[in-house]
C-alpha cells in the first residue's frame, strides 16, 4: 500500500497504513498523519513572516500551540513548538534580559526610588513649612482681633462705669 491509499482513504483507515504490525498503533499512525503526512503541510523552516507571526501570537497565548498553529495555515502545534532554535533564541534573550535588569537594572531602580522618595520628603518638608507659617500668620491675625475686640469692650466697659460714677 502505497501513499496514494492513505490520501485516497483517510488517516483513520487502519487497512490504509497497512497496519498489520504490532509495532504501530492506530495512535501513532495518527501522529504520523497528523504531523507528518497531511496534504498541505508546510516543511521546513518558518519564513520571517511566519516567524514574527509565531512571535507575536506567543507572546499573547502563550505555549497553547494548537491555538498558534490555527493562525499559521500549513503548520502543526508540534511544528511550532518545536522550532527549538528559534525560541532558544527568544528565551535566551529573555533570560539576559532578566539577569542584566536584576544586576543593574534593580541597583538603579533602588537608587532612583530612593531619590523620588528624597524629593518627595523634601517637598512634605516645603509644604509643612508653609502651612505652618500660614496657621501661625492666621492665628497672630486672630489674636490681633481677639486684642482689637476686647480693647473695644474694656473701653466700653469703662465708659459705662465713668458716666455711672459721675452720675453718683
Amino acid at each position: 500500500m502505497g501513499d496514494n491509499t492513505v490520501l485516497e482513504t483517510g488517516p483513520r483507515s487502519s487497512n490504509a497504513w497497512g497496519l498489520h504490525s504490532t509495532a504501530t498503533g492506530p495512535k501513532s499512525c495518527l501522529e504520523c498523519w497528523k504531523n507528518h503526512l497531511k496534504p498541505g503541510l508546510k516543511k521546513g523552516s518558518l519564513t520571517p513572516e511566519e516567524q514574527s507571526l509565531v512571535v507575536s501570537l506567543q507572546s499573547m497565548y502563550g505555549n497553547k500551540w494548537k491555538k498558534i498553529a490555527s493562525c499559521v495555515p500549513g503548520r502543526t502545534p508540534k511544528c511550532l513548538g518545536k522550532c527549538g532554535g528559534l525560541w532558544r533564541e527568544v528565551e535566551e534573550g529573555w533570560r539576559e534580559w532578566d539577569k542584566h535588569r536584576r544586576e543593574l537594572g534593580g541597583w538603579r531602580l533602588g537608587r532612583v526610588e530612593q531619590q523620588m522618595e528624597m524629593e518627595k520628603r523634601r517637598r512634605w518638608r516645603v509644604v509643612k513649612v508653609d502651612v505652618e507659617r500660614r496657621v501661625r500668620e492666621e492665628e497672630m491675625e486672630w489674636v490681633r482681633r481677639v486684642e482689637i475686640e476686647c480693647r473695644e469692650r474694656v473701653e466700653e466697659v469703662e465708659g459705662r462705669l465713668l458716666e455711672e460714677w459721675e452720675m453718683k
